[in-house]
């Protein structure tokens, strides 16, 4: 069971707490303030120097969103066609509508074009030089983040896919709750790691495996650098300065990028994604068998999933969604003491409208969905 310490609402600082060694068990909240739609968030795990057994999780701070949602029929003539919800949760400086975001979007799936053109006939007469189409496209980065987001174009969005059987709808929950893509190991050769998509919904093996309908995946965004400004007290000590900033680096992020593609380590679903990996770090999903979490309002135990009661009708008419998610950090400095981001609305919900603007650039978010070729 998870316990609960409920802390004052108008606290103004966020507490450390020790918790069983049960991933996630016994999360406790110490909230950084409310207002509007907004989603908080709980950094771990880390080692109790006085109970090795323990593991600490600590709350950070939160940050506003715009919730948008729209439905997608995806057929990449290899599978059969599949159908998707997709929730996306979204806040920068900006008040970030519908139309902002997509635009968004479409300046990143044209900067990708670019990038496929110049690499795919570096050599020959009149293609820029990878210095030259590196630069190009930091700054185009910068500037469709600047317009979309306003300040210095910092911006966070939480993109939960979730795949619906539109011929067996009456199998949905009736509760509404989309629970976590199940995922095989994420254990790698020579200690290297697989982070998780999409794919994650490909079948997997054994007759009582989890099927993919009715479940989802996320991956989390963050122009900053991982965590800024929502950390713990004392979370941004010692490696800050080593972080990469996707603002600042984003010409070393693609030499990264190019050098892994030659030489891969860990594995990512999203390599196709050039422009938005070297625009943002990402949190990948996380699977965990933990079904509820106390991270309510009041200390009370919450739902690990989406709910998302009136799912049917939430890409044309909106609804409120409910959202509890973990995502694993990635690309961080050695010394950066949170591996995983758990992120949720707590008690409440956020308000969802219909944005089907947002599907033709699903695949500028989810690649893997669309085999190259």
């Amino acid at each position: 069971m998870l316990r609960a310490f409920p802390p004052s609402r108008t606290q103004r600082f966020c507490t450390v707490f020790s918790v069983a060694t049960t991933l996630l068990a016994g999360l406790l909240m110490a909230s950084c303030g409310v207002g509007g739609d907004r989603l908080f968030t709980v950094w771990g795990p880390l080692n109790d120097p006085e109970d090795p057994t323990n593991l600490i999780y600590s709350w950070g701070g939160s940050f506003e969103v715009t919730g948008l949602a729209h439905q997608v029929r995806v057929d990449d003539g290899i599978t059969p066609a599949r159908d998707f919800l997709e929730v996306v949760l979204v806040g920068g400086d900006a008040s970030v509508s519908c139309s902002v975001y997509t635009d968004y979007l479409s300046e990143i799936q044209e900067i990708q074009g670019y990038i496929d053109l110049v690499r795919g006939n570096e050599g020959n007469p009149g293609v820029p030089s990878t210095a030259e189409w590196r630069e190009y496209v930091c700054q185009q980065l910068n500037g469709a983040a600047l317009r979309a987001f306003g300040g210095d174009g910092a911006y966070r969005a939480v993109h939960a896919l979730m795949m619906l059987d539109m011929s067996a709808a009456e199998s949905s929950p009736n509760t509404g709750l989309f629970v976590p893509r199940e995922t095989i190991s994420s254990v790698l050769e020579n200690g290297n790691e697989r982070f998780f998509g999409a794919d994650a919904f490909d079948p997997l093996p054994g007759d009582d495996r989890q099927q993919p309908a009715w479940t989802y995946v996320s991956r989390t965004y963050e122009r900053s650098r991982h965590g800024d400004g929502i950390l713990p007290p004392a979370g941004d000590e010692g490696w800050v300065d080593s972080d990469p900033d996707p603002a600042t680096w984003c010409l070393g992020l693609l030499d990264t990028f190019e050098t892994e593609l030659s030489e891969p380590v860990n594995q990512y679903p999203d390599t196709a994604a050039m422009a938005l990996q070297a625009a943002t770090n990402r949190y990948y999903h996380k699977y965990t068998t933990q079904a509820n979490m106390a991270l309510g309002s009041n200390g009370e135990a919450v739902a690990h999933g989406l709910v998302l009661p009136r799912w049917s009708d939430a890409a044309v008419s909106g609804d409120d969604l409910g959202v509890t998610l973990v995502g694993q950090a990635t690309r961080t400095p050695a010394t950066m003491p949170y591996e995983r981001l758990v992120i949720t609305s707590q008690s409440e919900r956020v308000t969802l409208t219909p944005c089907s603007s947002l599907s033709p650039y699903l695949p500028v978010v989810w690649p893997e969905l669309y085999p190259p070729g």
